[in-house]
């Protein structure tokens, strides 16, 4: 199947180049790892986002998104690992078309 999607894409014109892989909810006690999935994808995954019920949850329950209660938190530094990931993909696509 992630063949289909990523073959999709290429024929849309855009790039492996341009597409970053995230695993989200990863979840430690289970055998899939990052890296297992980057080699099955051939394609390394830029950002994991760990599962972090105890945290997510209530923060979302309470309306509030977790990142700003603590930066620190699993899933937090998850999120701000993606959007670092995010910012430097954007970096090197300017540098290229500018």
């Amino acid at each position: 199947m992630h063949g289909f999607f990523l073959d999709l894409l290429l024929s849309l014109g855009v790039g492996r180049d341009r597409v970053l892989f995230v695993l989200n909810k990863m979840d430690k006690r289970i055998a899939i790892t990052p890296e297992r999935v980057g080699s099955n994808l051939k394609q390394p995954v830029s950002a994991t986002i760990p599962l972090d019920e105890k945290s997510v949850i209530p923060a979302v329950n309470r309306g509030v998104p977790f990142i700003l209660d603590n930066r620190t938190l699993p899933a937090a530094r998850g999120i701000l690992t993606l959007a670092e990931e995010v910012r430097i993909a954007l970096s090197v696509v300017e540098e290229v078309a500018g």
